[in-house]
């Protein structure tokens, strides 16, 4: 049996979770089929009305994966003192004693003692700890000048990177 369709329309037959015309009669303007198409490529649907509301045909949709981000908790911005290597060298004003800066590098996280030159907390790869600890032993003294002045709400300086 063939249905005859209006001019300008075509049928169009979506998996299930796609965007599909309001009536619901599976039927869509070109451009509607035209959006659909793009939307298959990419792994989501597009409302019909371009309002960018859909569905992927994987569990999570592009709103639900926002609200994920929106509701985790943010870390407090810590005053950034050096990079490199994609190692990030960071010291909180009036942080807690001893004396130390923190270190991220992707997930890594840890603490230096700026004196001792040890890890005070966290994990880091081999690699990258002792990236740090080559840039620390380099720097002890501007990172000592550095503790000072996050402890009397001064202005952090940046140090050199590691090269």
């Amino acid at each position: 049996m063939h249905l005859r369709l209006p001019a300008g329309q075509v049928q169009v037959f979506l998996r299930p979770g796609f965007a599909q015309h309001p009536c619901g009669t599976g039927q869509a303007s070109a451009a509607t089929a035209r959006a659909n198409r793009r939307s298959l490529r990419h792994g989501f649907a597009q409302h019909p009305f371009g309002a960018g509301q859909g569905s992927r045909s994987s569990p999570a949709s592009p709103s639900r994966r926002t609200a994920d981000l929106l509701s985790r908790p943010r870390e407090p911005a810590v005053p950034e003192i050096s990079r490199f290597f994609g190692i990030i060298i960071a010291m909180n004003y009036n942080d807690h004693a001893p004396p130390h800066f923190h270190v991220r590098y992707g997930d890594q996280k840890a603490l230096i003692s700026i004196q001792a030159l040890a890890l005070l907390e966290g994990r880091l790869s081999p690699r990258v700890f002792g990236l740090t600890m080559e840039w620390a032993s380099r720097h002890q003294a501007e990172l000592m000048a550095n503790w000072a002045r996050a402890r009397q709400q001064a202005e952090l300086r940046r140090i050199e990177p590691l090269e």
